[in-house]
């Protein structure tokens, strides 16, 4: 990360000049390596996930769209989802769905079928996570999450206390850590779920590290090695 003296780089928290900040290497030497950090796989390994939501009775939420994306932004998972109850309001203004959108929609049966067979034993990122899965009525394994509102490593770089638990919108976060403007009119859950996993990016191997053996990665290290690297990019 680049920033020129005495800038403000993050107004959430407490302001902090750069002077003051201690900026940690964020990134691995070779940058074009990171998707392979956990396994050459890593479309099935690390993926970002961004619902939209409309109101059914009760003023309860369901699905009407989910948006997957991998490391590199890539969408591998884009659909209109046709909610099970009767729709009470779109929320157009917010998650961007029309009832035309729902027309030729998957119904969401077959949509959490196909959304499960893709997340299921991948980390999964996401921003308020607990939304994504409620309204999928789906339950991930709690060492595969990273929710990053709740992201101990991205309320730091945000100059938040430990004692500060008010959730921060995934705007703001884009706005003081990508210096990114998104959700600027109806939200998009692609946009959303590509500032979601580029936020990720920047905290990742300090997340690994206090992860580690949960993710029976104590020794993750191992795979910055060249022989995890396709072989244009090893030292060789």
């Amino acid at each position: 990360m680049t920033v020129s003296d005495d800038v403000v780089v993050f107004t959430i928290g407490k302001k902090k000049r750069n002077s003051e900040i201690d900026i940690p290497h964020f990134l691995p030497t070779k940058t074009a390596k990171t998707e392979q950090l956990l396994n050459a796989d890593v479309n099935r390994e690390v993926l970002a996930i961004d619902c939209e939501m409309v109101g059914i009775a009760d003023y309860h939420s369901a699905l009407a769209r989910c948006s997957l994306v991998k490391w590199n932004g890539d969408v591998v998972y884009d659909k209109y989802v046709l909610p099970n109850q009767p729709i009470v309001d779109y929320r157009t203004q917010w998650s961007g769905i029309r009832q035309a959108d729902l027309l030729k929609a998957t119904p969401f049966d077959i949509a959490r079928k196909e959304i499960i067979s893709l997340i299921e034993d991948c980390i999964l990122i996401g921003h308020t996570l607990h939304k994504d899965l409620e309204v999928l009525k789906y339950s991930h394994p709690q060492h595969l999450l990273c929710d990053i509102n709740r992201c101990q490593e991205v309320r730091e770089m945000l100059c938040l206390s430990p004692s500060n638990l008010s959730p921060v919108k995934l705007r703001a976060m884009s706005e003081a850590l990508l210096h990114r403007s998104i959700q600027t009119g109806e939200h998009c859950s692609i946009e959303d779920a590509r500032a979601t996993i580029d936020i990720f990016k920047l905290v990742y191997k300090r997340w690994l590290a206090r992860n580690a053996e949960a993710l029976q990665l104590s020794k993750f290290d191992q795979y910055f090695d060249d022989i995890y690297w396709p072989i244009e990019f090893r030292n060789e």
